[in-house]
């Protein structure tokens, strides 16, 4: 796994909540294999902007999860 991160954008704890707690800062390219494949994601730009609360309301037809499952299949995708 290889990761870019930056500290000059000033986000408290960016990572938080995620595996990638333990980096410092704000991650701007990253790497991992799962399953064989190369997933590589790079920032383009970074934007700060608010978004509405309601932007994360459950739309009609999905199911919560918990984040037990969520960690499980994170877990597995780090583990590759």
């Amino acid at each position: 796994m290889n990761i870019w991160y930056t500290n000059e954008i000033g986000i408290e704890d960016p990572n938080r909540n995620t595996p990638f707690e333990m980096i410092p800062g704000l991650m701007l390219e990253f790497e991992i294999v799962y399953q064989n494949i190369i997933f590589h994601l790079k920032a383009d730009k970074v934007i700060e902007e608010s978004h509405p609360a309601e932007i994360f309301n459950i739309p009609a037809g999905y199911e919560a999860t918990t984040i037990e499952e969520i960690e499980t299949l994170i877990k597995s995708v780090m583990n590759g």
